[in-house]
């Protein structure tokens, strides 16, 4: 994962126009390719993952507001054979929400720049909030993680060692001892940037 960061942000670095991934891709195997990629891009990946959000936007919004449900129809269903199209609340929400950050994105770079990062800052505070209640009150010394052999300190080399209850910081030992061995530090002279 870190390898491919650093290659793409390589190519970030030579590219001299704007476009990212299109840019890349063109340069790299022509433009039938780089045009493929920005409209797959634009009809296919970037629209369905803000459809996705949006109708989980509208989910979420349902447990805190009943109203808003997929079974609440503003449009009962109209049957064409197996299909059917409707209108549902929590489809209205959806497609206001897109409506919405669409009119909001319009507006300039300013706002859009400000609600971006507010989302971000907002995801990322949820995401530190279930890592600390996770941390602080999670804790079952009969779960998985405990019985895991990373724990077990009973038998090392074939002796038996006095049995201890399992330590949390045991595992962040292990786990530090493998990243040392797997990657070593380079010495002071490489940090220095000199050859």
């Amino acid at each position: 994962m870190t390898g491919a960061l650093v290659c793409w942000r390589a190519c970030g670095d030579d590219a001299r126009r704007a476009g990212g991934s299109y840019v890349f891709l063109t340069e790299a195997y022509g433009r039938p390719v780089g045009f493929l990629y920005g409209w797959s891009q634009f009809l296919i990946v970037q629209s369905g993952t803000i459809a996705a959000v949006a109708v989980a936007f509208a989910n979420f919004t349902g447990i805190l507001m009943p109203q808003i449900s997929g079974t609440n129809y503003i449009i009962e269903p109209i049957v064409f054979g197996s299909y059917a199209i409707s209108l549902s609340s929590q489809q209205l929400v959806a497609i206001a929400s897109i409506a919405l950050l669409t009119l909001l994105n319009t507006r300039g770079l300013r706002l859009g720049r400000w609600i971006q990062n507010t989302f971000t800052v907002t995801k990322t505070a949820a995401l530190l909030g279930l890592i600390i209640i996770g941390l602080v009150f999670g804790w079952n010394h009969g779960g998985a993680l405990f019985s895991a052999d990373l724990w077990n300190t009973r038998q090392t080399a074939g002796r038996s060692k006095r049995h201890s209850p399992p330590r949390p910081h045991w595992a962040c030992s292990h786990l530090r001892s493998f990243s040392a061995k797997q990657w070593p530090a380079r010495s002071s002279r490489n940090r220095r940037g000199t050859t």
